[in-house]
């Protein structure tokens, strides 16, 4: 069983497609579909009894374990959000096309938000969505809870979202047809840098290519599977090799 779960890590990690798995682990196409399959929901469950997948939407439970209270006042907690997208086949029905199409990418993409805590652990993945669907939606659907008093870094894709209590952090938009003045770029550019955690959170999951490359692998929820894995597994990563950033909120 060993080897088949090397298997699978090596599977999510390489984009290479059935035949050249088979041919690495002496199997044939089929039986390499078949294994995928199957050794896919068994490393969701370890992950799962690890305690290391994210929740699949902002609930008081979901911040229970982040919530260390060291003082009568401790300060307040930073979360950060953002979407991301991946490419698919170009579906063959025609409203299916319109439905998976990313104006953003120009590309059919399938995309999930992440809300991710101060040391980059992914705490919320939401369910996948087709590419069309508007990054505030996604969040006004699966981010409905934040602990009181936090601050919440998005980008402008969010404009809009403001949950009651909470201290949202973005940069500000360039008006129509005006320019930002001098100091709001500057701000823009210390959101920008102190917000680069969730890029590289996003950059972190994506090097297991199954969610960088084009998904060629139509099986009702594989799409959502997968991700959650890579999600699962970033976060098992960051007990070992713990990422650290010298600059400081404000």
């Amino acid at each position: 069983m060993a080897d088949k779960l090397l298997f699978i890590l090596i599977y999510l990690r390489h984009a290479w497609t059935q035949d050249a798995h088979g041919m690495f682990f002496d199997m044939s196409q089929p039986e390499t579909n078949k294994w995928i399959h199957l050794l896919s929901p068994i490393l969701d469950q370890a992950l799962d009894e690890l305690g290391e997948l994210p929740s699949r939407e902002a609930t008081p439970d979901t911040f229970e374990k982040e919530t260390v209270v060291e003082s009568d006042t401790p300060a307040p907690e930073h979360y950060f959000q953002d979407c991301t997208e991946r490419p698919i086949q170009r579906p063959k029905d025609q409203q299916a096309q319109k439905d998976y199409y990313s104006g953003k990418k120009k590309h059919h993409t399938v995309k999930n938000n992440l809300l991710i805590n101060a040391a980059c652990k992914i705490l919320v993945l939401s369910p996948t969505y087709k590419g069309s669907r508007h990054d505030k939606r996604i969040a006004d659907e699966t981010v409905s809870f934040l602990p009181s008093g936090s601050y919440l870094y998005q980008d402008s894709g969010f404009l809009g979202f403001n949950p009651a209590g909470i201290t949202v952090v973005q940069p500000k938009k360039k008006p129509k047809g005006g320019e930002l003045t001098a100091a709001e770029k500057a701000r823009n550019r210390e959101i920008s840098s102190i917000r680069i955690r969730v890029e590289h959170v996003i950059s972190g999951v994506k090097r297991y290519r199954i969610v960088k490359d084009k998904l060629r692998n139509w099986k009702q929820g594989f799409s959502d599977l997968v991700m959650k894995i890579c999600c699962g597994l970033h976060n098992f990563r960051l007990n070992f090799r713990p990422w650290c950033y010298d600059k400081h909120f404000d």
